[in-house]
């Protein structure tokens, strides 16, 4: 047998392999139909499972409607209790399109962003608020996340020296005078040269966070000084009790 006559046939077994099982699966399928078994489509499949979820969603929607708006006997605690619920869906909802944020293309230690920091537990610090970046920027140009402590601002303020040790002076909302002993987990705010907005107040270390990037809001606005920063430094140290071994 010739070469050509060789391949001819074997060109024509496999068609006759393909045409056998392309009638047996033919076959088959005309089998379950004739028995009523439906068989779903990737189509169908996709239908489902979208399905599944909507509805999934609504139930754990209705489960909070009910939670949320349970009756209360008194007034003002259900009314507190409802408004912080209002306030848990309002973040839920910002949250959810921060998802889909871009973020700064460069974060750099010093620095100081507004940060979306949420509706969060007992004292946790939360709402959009100035933060300084103090993670290394080793870790800010590898890293889709930052470390961050947040500024509690006070207009005025200015750190005054006394037998007592620091005092830090501000005016509160209502306009008065504050003095009050500076915290030693507090340090307060030395801003660089032509900040775009001028930050006040003191950079308050016991609320670290390590956040998305995607949780600052915009550019930069300020940066802290190196001598700021060398003293959260000094601070952190103290605050997690590091030890350096004597060489």
């Amino acid at each position: 047998m010739s070469n050509d006559e060789t391949k001819e046939n074997s060109i024509s077994t496999v068609e006759n392999m393909a045409n056998s099982e392309t009638k047996v699966n033919s076959e088959e399928k005309s089998e379950f139909q004739e028995v009523g078994v439906v068989i779903p489509t990737k189509e169908d499949e996709q239908k489902t499972e979208i399905t599944t979820l909507v509805n999934a969603i609504q139930a754990s929607i209705t489960k909070l409607h009910t939670l949320f708006t349970k009756s209360q006997k008194d007034h003002d605690a259900y009314v507190k209790r409802m408004n912080t619920a209002l306030e848990l869906l309002e973040w839920t909802y910002k949250k959810y399109k921060l998802l889909f944020n871009g973020m700064p293309e460069y974060v750099y230690k010093r620095d100081i962003y507004y940060c979306e920091l949420g509706k969060n537990i007992g004292s946790e610090q939360g709402g959009c608020r100035p933060v300084v970046i103090i993670q290394n920027d080793r870790g800010n140009e590898t890293s889709k996340t930052t470390m961050v402590a947040v500024i509690t601002t006070h207009r005025g303020a200015k750190v005054i020296k006394s037998d007592k040790g620091e005092l830090l002076e501000y005016i509160d909302e209502n306009g008065e005078t504050v003095t009050r002993k500076l915290n030693y987990y507090e340090v307060p705010i030395e801003l660089e040269a032509k900040p775009s907005k001028v930050i006040e107040g003191v950079i308050n270390l016991t609320q670290i966070y390590t956040v998305s990037k995607k949780r600052l809001v915009g550019n930069h606005v300020a940066r802290v000084t190196e001598d700021a920063y060398l003293q959260i430094s000094g601070v952190l140290i103290r605050m997690l009790d590091i030890k350096f071994k004597k060489k």
